[in-house]
């Protein structure tokens, strides 16, 4: 607990510096007396090299943040460095080729990846549904956080327009559902009863305030209501496996890792009740509250969590429709 308090706290601080830097420039050395070329030094300094560098020590060397973000925050302040920097600075010629040269990167990129797809697509024929959808994702962006990104995207399409006449049934012996007894109907009720109705209502509310706001926020809103559509299509066409001395363990479109029957200790039963007590290293992988298994291990083991981020965790809490099936097929993978 003590650790997660910390790994907080920095991450505050982090954002403190950087929100304190960013306001800082806007606030005071845009609008000083100070010569072109000194507030684009100012900004280039703080933006591009300073926040980085908080960012660098106060979380990467702590372990709290991932080093594959600091390109995307020097992006940023490079980006914000030439789009604010005043006329006459050094840095306006490049400012005037700048969004030229962005323009003609993301064409290239964009034919680049273009083209994996298409070879990615004649080569992955032979397969269908999901596999399909990953090995496509793999062949057209490689591996890594990017290729997880797109892999979690192109999914979120697939259950979420090709899978409503999709029938799937867990067979209790290798595959194992966990949707009965987990809320999808009742998400899909949710999502039909407020979600649309609050679209509309929080679209006219910004409007009113600004349409470029109002914009962000409905396509925001639509994404939101999309990928809950998908989740629940997913948690029920997406079971828990366990085969090959592995337990694959997923909740729909989240989560989606195999964990070594090795690497469990003991099973034990769980309900919603024990989980009010908070416990350090303990992850629940379910849907709505329903749990029902509780999974400790002998070790800590980095669960995979989304966009390259992972926490490392010593007990998964899981909830299953065919609880004893799920306890026997564990046992016949070597689980004392």
């Amino acid at each position: 607990m003590f650790k997660t308090k910390l790994n907080v706290f920095r991450i505050l601080v982090f954002f403190a510096f950087a929100i304190g830097i960013y306001f800082g420039n806007f606030q005071f050395v845009l609008d000083s007396s100070l010569g072109p070329n000194v507030i684009a030094l100012s900004l280039v300094l703080d933006l591009v090299v300073w926040v980085p560098l908080l960012y660098f020590f106060i979380l990467v060397r702590s372990g709290s943040g991932k080093s594959s973000f600091m390109p995307l925050l020097v992006s940023v302040g490079v980006f914000t460095s030439l789009r604010w920097a005043p006329q006459g600075s050094f840095l306006s010629p490049i400012k005037e080729f700048y969004l030229y040269f962005l323009l003609a990167l993301a064409t290239a990129v964009f034919v680049w990846f273009f083209a994996r797809f298409l070879m990615g697509w004649k080569r992955t024929a032979d397969l269908s549904g999901e596999q399909r959808v990953i090995a496509l994702a793999q062949r057209t962006a490689g591996k890594g956080n990017f290729a997880s990104l797109i892999q979690a995207e192109w999914l979120t399409i697939y259950y979420g327009l090709f899978t409503w006449r999709r029938v799937t049934t867990a067979d209790n012996q290798e595959s194992f559902s966990y949707h009965h007894k987990s809320g999808s109907p009742a998400m899909l009720i949710f999502l039909s009863l407020f979600q649309i109705p609050s679209l509309c209502f929080t679209h006219i509310i910004f409007h009113s305030m600004s349409p470029v706001i109002a914009m962000v926020f409905t396509v925001g809103h639509i994404y939101t209501l999309f990928f809950g559509l998908s989740q629940a299509m997913a948690i029920k066409h997406r079971p828990i496996f366990v085969k090959d001395g592995k337990i694959r363990v997923r909740c729909g479109l989240m989560f989606d890792f195999d964990l070594p029957v090795s690497e469990v200790n003991r099973v034990e039963d769980i309900s919603g009740f024990d989980l009010l007590e908070k416990q350090e290293g303990r992850l629940e992988i379910n849907m709505l509250g329903h749990s029902n298994l509780q999974l400790v291990l002998n070790q800590k083991f980095k669960v995979p969590l989304m966009a390259g981020l992972s926490k490392s965790v010593d007990t998964l809490v899981l909830g299953l429709d065919d609880l004893a099936s799920f306890k026997q097929a564990l046992r016949r993978e070597g689980l004392v």
